[in-house]
């Protein structure tokens, strides 16, 4: 019965989170949440949880998922927050695992072939001061903020690849296999029982 209950959980969880996209092995998700600076995205979104796992400010690490947040950023209340700084160091933009994906102003350039999606004469530092990474409303285009500026949203990315989940099989096939296998258990315990 204990593992039944668990499966429910797992399922309603999924369920819990309405805005949510998968992509590969991380999922994506947009909170709206008013006048968040970014560190309050950041503390929020490390508080987050989905399918038993820990949330961060998102990364962006291909066109695909790029392509995802403009699907979520579909009437969002405004631009969003992503995890992406150059608070530590000026010019190094870095996401919350301290992978570095750009380097220097808008005429720098990616690290390393990472993805960026910097909307013209981006990143700028306007008035010395942007540090926070932005996605912005409706174009989708990343800017540079201040990160004392308040948004109405942010993204948290989950990685899926920490579940222990086959990678060959979908995730709802995983957890609907996982829940037969509790309903049957169950089953053959009630019938062993009388």
């Amino acid at each position: 019965m204990k593992k039944l209950f668990i499966v429910c959980l797992l399922l309603a969880s999924q369920w819990a989170h309405a805005q949510v996209v998968v992509v590969g092995k991380a999922a994506f998700e947009r909170v709206d949440s008013a006048n968040v600076t970014f560190a309050d995205a950041q503390a929020e979104a490390a508080s987050r949880t989905y399918m038993g796992l820990g949330g961060e400010l998102a990364s962006v690490l291909s066109a695909a998922e790029q392509a995802a947040l403009e699907g979520l950023l579909a009437g969002a209340p405004s631009s969003c927050w992503l995890g992406g700084s150059d608070a530590a160091v000026e010019g190094e933009w870095r996401w919350q695992d301290g992978t570095q994906f750009w380097q220097g102003n808008q005429t720098g350039s990616a690290v390393g072939g990472m993805y960026n999606n910097w909307n013209a004469g981006e990143p700028n530092d306007a008035g010395g001061n942007e540090d926070g990474l932005a996605i912005t409303f409706p174009s989708g285009v990343w800017n540079d903020g201040p990160v004392t500026a308040t948004l109405n949203c942010y993204f948290v990315r989950y990685n899926l690849a920490l579940l222990p989940v086959p990678a060959t099989q979908p995730l709802g096939l995983w957890l609907m296999m996982l829940a037969m296998a509790a309903l049957g258990g169950y089953y053959l315990s009630r019938k062993a029982a009388i």
